[in-house]
């Protein structure tokens, strides 16, 4: 039964990215008119921006292959653990919570890395341009940092999550009462 279970959800996740990867359409070498980067920006800036892109996607597979790594060890391991243990039955699932949540933060210390950098940046780029009013964080990655970004440096923050709360509002407005 649990390995019908299993194939069944990996065919069904095998079909989801199969439909997921032949219809999404992601617009390649996306050029926006009427706005020369190199205008705005120095070309050391646009060049680092280029290279964190890279970096960042590297990192994000990296932390994906650890995250399973470590998971599968730990499931491969735990059943071992429970049998050998002397600590009984609520001492082993103690146990076992404790370096699931262990393994669970050591494969997240590179976000905090990268939480520590993108907090980073947003602050010396408003330091270096006092007239920043907002900050666009066009990366859907860059996004649970928005609120600490906002708290940190006061400054109104769009991403992801406020555009499509933006959209939805407008195909579903708020209905105010009539008196």
């Amino acid at each position: 039964m649990r390995l019908a279970t299993l194939t069944v959800l990996a065919a069904v996740w095998a079909a989801a990215a199969y439909f997921l990867w032949t219809t999404t359409r992601v617009p390649d070498g996306l050029h926006l008119s009427g706005l020369p980067e190199g205008r705005f920006f120095g070309a050391g800036s646009i060049h680092r921006a280029e290279h964190y892109e890279s970096f960042f996607y590297w990192l994000v597979l990296g932390q994906t292959v650890a995250t399973v790594v470590a998971f599968a060890l730990y499931a491969w391991r735990g059943a071992r653990f429970t049998r050998e243990s002397a600590a009984g039955p609520i001492g082993t699932g103690m146990m076992l919570a404790m370096l699931g949540f262990g393994l669970a933060w050591l494969v997240t210390v590179p976000f905090e890395v990268l939480k520590n950098e993108v907090l980073d940046t947003a602050e010396r780029m408003l330091k270096a341009d006092p007239s920043i009013g907002a900050i666009v964080c066009e990366c859907t990655n860059i996004t649970p940092y928005s609120h600490e970004i906002n708290r940190r440096l006061g400054v109104p923050v769009f991403d992801m999550v406020t555009l499509v709360h933006w959209f939805h509002r407008a195909l579903r407005p708020q209905r105010f009462p009539q008196d």
